[in-house]
């Protein structure tokens, strides 16, 4: 992500900040014409000559300038006589899941988001993107106008990490009441949804969710890590303590050796194949793979050791990808199985 400020020679017909924004994937902040600088307003007019600060992707950035001009060779956003910028806190649990195009602070106060810090990864403040409780907005606004934004937004880092309980309560009961669900197979047999499944599909669109009314069913991204090391922690204890007496019977009985080249054979082709998939047929990127690839694994161990050698937040969000599916996946077929073979 980068901040640069375009000399606008060639804005074209009719060119509104807005358009351009649109047409070029970046977020104008703020605009210069006849040395005074405002808040950029998506309807205002762009005209030859106009001074843009612009932030977004570098490349996009370079096809933008190619386009409507050339880099400034002064940066006049530096200047914060008239025109502040900083960081602010959405701690406001009535602002959870809102679009950024839905926050009236330009309206309220003349100000406008620029980029969205979520927890280490900056994400470009598209208008359709929805912010969550603990996002760390980078605000453009007049200089009187800043300490109000930043009590509309809240800036407040203790509430921000603030756990909702009637939102995780009332998922997990009704996750768990999911769990119980039966669905009756040929030959007298059932499915059961089950406590792995269960709760994880629930969570997964109650997630997608965000809110209803005033409940709010995602956690913060600090609240939500602070459980996730918890959480794997526990299974790491548990599969350790619980799988011990049986590998001591698994060396005793001298099976052992058939059920390792087992393992690692199905290990070997499952990676081959969910790697070259990742890769090349949805062209993600190493961190992406990474986190979806130990997701498909269904090992928390595994996700965070990948997790500790790459501190990335798309590494998370890889394995948020294939971690429910292949899981609710597994149940299924496991049960299929025993019933039919």
């Amino acid at each position: 992500m980068e901040v640069r400020t375009i000399l606008i020679t060639k804005p074209g017909a009719n060119a509104t900040v807005g358009g351009l924004a649109a047409a070029h994937d970046f977020v104008v902040s703020r605009i210069t014409r006849d040395g005074k600088t405002v808040v950029a307003r998506p309807e205002a007019e762009v005209l030859p000559g106009d001074l843009l600060v612009v932030t977004g992707r570098g490349d996009h950035l370079a096809t933008a300038v190619g386009a409507l001009g050339e880099f400034s060779a002064t940066e006049h956003w530096y200047d914060r006589t008239d025109i502040d910028f900083r960081r602010v806190m959405l701690s406001r649990p009535a602002l959870a899941t809102a679009r950024v195009a839905d926050l009236p602070i330009l309206e309220k106060f003349g100000a406008v988001v620029s980029r969205v810090r979520r927890g280490d990864q900056d994400l470009l403040a598209r208008p359709d993107l929805r912010l969550q409780l603990g996002d760390r907005l980078r605000i453009t606004a007049p200089r009187q106008q800043m300490s109000a934004v930043s009590d509309f937004l809240g800036d407040s880092e203790r509430s921000a990490g603030d756990i909702n309980p009637i939102g995780l309560g009332l998922g997990l009961t009704i996750g768990l009441l999911v769990a119980f669900i039966s669905i009756p197979l040929p030959g007298g047999a059932a499915l059961v949804i089950g406590t792995a499944s269960g709760p994880l599909i629930v969570g997964t669109v109650l997630g997608a969710i965000g809110r209803t009314g005033p409940v709010v069913w995602q956690l913060p991204p600090g609240v939500a890590n602070s459980l996730n090391q918890f959480s794997l922690l526990l299974f790491l204890v548990g599969v350790g303590t619980g799988a011990g007496e049986h590998l001591v019977s698994a060396i005793e009985d001298g099976g052992w050796v058939k059920v390792l080249i087992a393992n690692v054979l199905v290990a070997a082709v499952h990676a081959v194949l969910v790697l070259g998939a990742l890769r090349w047929l949805l062209h993600f990127g190493v961190a992406r793979t990474l986190g979806a690839f130990t997701g498909s694994q269904l090992c928390p161990g595994v996700y965070g050791y990948a997790l500790g050698r790459i501190p990335d937040q798309r590494v998370a969000m890889g394995y948020a990808v294939l971690f429910p599916v292949m899981m609710v996946a597994k149940v299924i077929i496991d049960q299929l199985i025993v019933v039919f073979f």
